[in-house]
């Protein structure tokens, strides 16, 4: 049972399925997403809850009281991810090239934009950004971060309003899955907001105002796995 990310589709999925079955590497191959196996963790009894993962793409997926699957964000860098690490590395290019037209204040995003870039000014960044893949992209968060940590005002900005998205993207998946008789239970997952990212204590304390229980441990999405290939069978959780 393989779970990967960008798995969401049949085609994909059918694709990696063959590609599994002919490295014969078990007798029965099942494909879907990342985000199946870390709910699967999660909530492994097919408890209600929400999870909420977010590292270089965001997405937030529920299970309702009633056992309905709700899924919120997932729409990829074109027409979503916010709040992501990409989102977050983004931000932080389009605001190192306003600092340099004069349309936007001086950041130290600048500096460190170029330092992770191996630029030596700003138009640099345009060859480096179109060539650069997501992830590398998504790797300015941690760059951020210590910006803002630093007292830099713009970096602060583009933390804030990622935790924005965020809770816009948690308050949307609570009502599409209520209503909710007790206080649902919230976990974080990924690089960007479990203990330690660039956003998990801003997002933990701006969530501290909505209405669901954080949920503090660290999931095993392999395990997870394990469990949907054994469901898959006929098996017991």
């Amino acid at each position: 049972w393989a779970g990967l990310s960008g798995a969401g589709r049949e085609d994909v999925q059918a694709a990696v399925r063959g590609a599994l079955m002919d490295a014969n590497l078990a007798e029965q191959v099942f494909v879907r997403t990342d985000m199946e196996a870390a709910f699967s963790d999660a909530f492994p009894l097919a408890e209600p809850g929400i999870l909420l993962i977010a590292g270089t793409g965001s997405i937030l997926w529920a299970r309702s009281p009633a056992g309905a699957m709700i899924r919120v964000g997932g729409w990829g860098r074109h027409m979503g991810d916010e709040g992501s690490g990409f989102w977050v590395g983004r931000e932080a290019l389009r605001s190192v090239a306003a600092a340099a037209d004069g349309r936007g204040p001086e950041t130290e995003l600048t500096g460190k934009a170029l330092s992770h870039s191996g630029g030596r000014e700003p138009g640099d960044l345009i060859a480096w950004a179109a060539a650069a893949s997501k992830s590398d992209i998504a790797a300015l968060a941690p760059a951020v971060a210590e910006a803002a940590d630093a007292g830099d005002g713009v970096a602060e900005r583009i933390l804030s309003d990622a935790v924005e998205e965020l809770v816009a993207h948690i308050t949307a998946v609570v009502e599409r899955s209520g209503p909710w008789q007790s206080r649902p239970t919230l976990c974080f997952w990924g690089g960007l907001v479990w203990k330690g990212g660039p956003l998990h204590t801003r997002l933990r304390d701006a969530v501290q105002r909505l209405a669901v229980d954080m949920a503090d441990r660290e999931l095993d999405p392999p395990l997870g796995a394990a469990r949907m290939a054994l469901s898959a069978l006929g098996g017991k959780p």
